[in-house]
């Protein structure tokens, strides 16, 4: 019987879209992976300006479904490029709102899941972990926009660490 053997990330976006996301094309130096949290006012145009375009259809959604979408349409406005989004079982991500979105994009943003129950492969949990436990583990902030500062300036602390964020995602089992 063969052996099964799984695909990285990498290696499928090289595949299935042709872009190297290991290597810089000028350069060849190694490339790093980020994630992209979206500022509240961001998120609040976009959502306004979803209920101007599609009101009757999103009227009923919860505010979480339009946010999803929202996101989407705006990680598509910036990179403008073909897009593989990886994402857990949430579901909002399943909803009605988010699969029409998806499904008028004709294919513009694919998307995988992760494996249901499966927290551990995703390094956002591990990053999350991080940051509540070491980054802001004795921090007792005097109100939320304290809060919000300090952790914002953690995450890009961490940013720029090149080794823990290689550490997450060898946590979650994925390659680099």
């Amino acid at each position: 019987m063969p052996r099964h053997v799984a695909m990285t990330w990498a290696r499928r976006l090289k595949r299935v879209f042709g872009v190297e996301i290991e290597r810089c094309a000028r350069c060849r130096g190694r490339l790093a992976i980020m994630a992209s949290i979206e500022a509240p006012a961001v998120i609040a145009r976009i959502l306004a300006h979803v209920e101007r375009t599609w009101p009757e259809r999103y009227a009923a959604a919860p505010a979480v479904e339009l946010q999803i979408v929202e996101f989407l349409h705006a990680l598509g406005r910036q990179i403008r490029q073909p897009l593989l989004v990886i994402w857990d079982g949430l579901p909002a991500h399943r909803s009605v709102v988010v699969r029409d979105y998806l499904e008028a994009l004709d294919g513009a943003i694919q998307i995988e899941q992760l494996p249901a129950y499966a927290p551990e492969l995703n390094p956002t949990e591990y990053i999350r972990g991080y940051l509540k436990q070491h980054e802001l583990d004795n921090y007792c902030a005097p109100d939320f926009g304290s809060l919000k500062h300090r952790a914002r300036g953690r995450l890009r602390s961490m940013q720029r660490r090149p080794t823990l964020v290689r550490a997450f995602w060898a946590q979650a089992e994925l390659s680099l």
